[in-house]
């Protein structure tokens, strides 16, 4: 039996590249996920914490679940897009500079947030919830140091959020086959 090595190296060629190909197009999908993930991470952290920021009732509430629900969502955001980071600077670089910077804002929103909400509960948070006009006071008295600043943030996470999800839209449809 006889080989043509031409047609045997053609076949190995061939088949390293379909194997690279479908590398490449795990690579690009896991990008797509990461970045689809970390997006709605951010965005649930910035929702929770908008909706606190604007709740008159919350000095009455319990904050720890609140807290706690926003704090588990950010423990996945602490390194974000691991495995695709890489891909992520070579092919979008202004993405790649933008995803930290958003991440740190969202930790920003939520530490205000905390403020905030630690100081509606008033000045013995831990032995008795504040009740009436007193709830009003030190909902004003919060709103004024930590909230407005909570607020600013929010809105200004909410639009970038909105300005960068069509980047990554853009982004996953350009790696697509």
């Amino acid at each position: 039996m006889r080989y043509n090595l031409a047609n045997v190296a053609i076949r190995w060629d061939d088949m390293f590249r379909q194997i690279i190909d479908r590398w490449q197009r795990k690579k690009h999908a896991r990008l797509g996920e990461d970045l689809r993930t970390w997006h709605q991470l951010c965005s649930d952290v910035t929702r929770i914490c908008g909706e606190a920021l604007q709740n008159e009732d919350i000095g009455g509430r319990e904050i720890g679940e609140l807290l706690d629900k926003t704090d588990r969502m950010l423990f996945r955001l602490r390194e974000p897009l691991p495995s695709s980071w890489p891909l992520l600077r070579r092919r979008a670089p202004d993405l790649a500079r933008r995803v930290p910077e958003l991440s740190d804002q969202v930790y920003r929103l939520r530490n205000q947030t905390s403020r905030f909400l630690i100081r509606c509960q008033g000045p013995a948070p831990l032995t008795a919830r504040p009740e009436g006009q007193f709830r009003s006071a030190y909902y004003q008295q919060a709103l004024e140091t930590f909230g407005l600043e909570g607020r600013r943030i929010w809105r200004e996470l909410e639009e970038e959020l909105g300005v960068i999800v069509e980047d990554i839209q853009e982004l996953v449809a350009d790696l697509e086959p």
